[in-house]
């Protein structure tokens, strides 16, 4: 291959180098395994993604939380590259004790993105083709979807 068709090839599925293990197909984690064939410096990102990712895991505590963020932080590898220096930078101890807070509810199913759901919902319901209906009909909406 080329050049220009090497970096189209890498272009082309870098989402594959955040994507998690669980989530690749085999076709995929070939992919991946050619993508890092051919520039060997993703293989450090892509190291340095599922650390990341598991930072703050389900069922974690903060104390283990910041431990990790410690060691993802102090490593020699991570610190020499450019971007990820960049990045480990944003996890400073203030910003990351205020990403750890959910680790301490109990109850931390939902996320915003239930609410925001409801909002497009309801949105959708008061766009202008519902403005031709009756008043009984758009109450009868609400109440339908008020009581599901």
């Amino acid at each position: 291959m080329s050049k220009k068709e090497q970096a189209t090839f890498i272009w082309d599925p870098q989402y594959l180098i955040v994507r998690t293990e669980e989530d690749r197909s085999a076709q995929e984690t070939q992919a991946l395994a050619f993508m890092v064939q051919i520039a060997p410096a993703l293989k450090l990102f892509r190291e340095f993604n599922q650390p990341f990712y598991r930072l703050c895991a389900r069922g974690m505590t903060k104390q283990c939380a910041r431990y990790r963020r410690r060691c993802l932080v102090n490593h020699r590898q991570y610190q020499a590259n450019a971007f990820l220096a960049k990045a480990l930078k944003k996890l400073s101890p203030d910003k990351f004790d205020q990403m750890i807070v959910f680790l301490g509810w109990e109850n931390g199913e939902r996320t915003n993105n239930h609410g925001e759901r409801k909002n497009r919902v309801f949105r959708m319901m008061q766009k202008t083709r519902y403005k031709r209906r009756k008043a009984h009909t758009l109450e009868k909406a609400l109440a339908l979807e008020l009581s599901a």
